[in-house]
C-alpha cells in the first residue's frame, strides 16, 4: 500500500478520524525538520459529538454494545465497539442528567438506541468520540463516570475517569 496523498472525499481539517498511520524513516522536503514525519494508509471520519444533556439520562432506553474500549484524551471520551446494525432510526449519544453537572462525579450515559427495537440484523464496528470539554473543564468535576451497557461485560455497568 502505498500513503494517502489528500484527504479522503468527506473528511476536512477539524473532523475525528481513525487514522492507519507508519513513520516514514526519512524527513519530507520541505517538512519540519524536529517533527515526525508519517505516511497515511487509512483516514476514515468516526461518529463524533458533544456531550448532551437530558434530565431522561438514566432513563433512555438502551440497546447494548459490544465494548472493546473506552479511553478519556483531554477534553473526548472515545469509543471503539460493535453496534448492532439496522436500516432503522438510531442514536449513539453521550448523555448527562443536568441537574447534577456541577457534582464532584458527573454521571454520563453512552446511548445507543434502534428504533424499532427489534430491528437489528447484524453487528458492526463503530467509533466514537464524544467532547466533554463543557464537563471536564468544571473546576467541580473530579471524576466523570461513563454508565455502559455492554453485552460482553455486563457486570461492568460504568467506567471512572479520573479528572482532578
Amino acid at each position: 500500500q502505498s500513503p494517502l496523498k489528500q484527504l479522503p472525499q468527506g473528511v476536512k481539517a477539524g473532523d475525528r478520524v481513525m487514522l492507519r498511520y507508519t513513520v516514514v524513516p526519512h524527513p519530507i522536503a520541505g517538512g519540519n525538520e524536529a517533527a515526525t514525519p508519517i505516511g497515511v494508509f487509512r483516514c476514515q471520519r468516526i461518529i463524533s459529538d458533544t456531550l448532551r444533556f437530558s434530565t431522561l439520562a438514566s432513563q433512555l432506553r438502551q440497546t447494548p454494545i459490544r465494548l472493546r474500549s473506552l479511553w478519556r484524551t483531554g477534553n473526548y471520551i472515545n469509543v471503539r465497539c460493535q453496534v448492532q446494525w439496522a436500516d432503522a432510526q438510531r442514536r449513539f449519544a453521550l448523555i448527562a442528567d443536568p441537574r447534577q453537572a456541577a457534582a464532584d462525579t458527573v454521571v454520563c450515559h453512552l446511548v445507543h438506541t434502534i428504533t424499532p427495537p427489534d430491528s437489528a440484523k447484524w453487528w458492526r464496528d463503530c467509533y466514537g468520540s464524544f467532547f466533554a470539554g463543557s464537563i471536564v473543564g468544571r473546576s467541580t468535576c473530579r471524576v466523570l463516570r461513563v454508565v455502559v451497557a455492554d453485552v460482553v461485560k455486563p457486570h461492568i455497568t460504568h467506567y471512572d475517569f479520573k479528572i482532578r
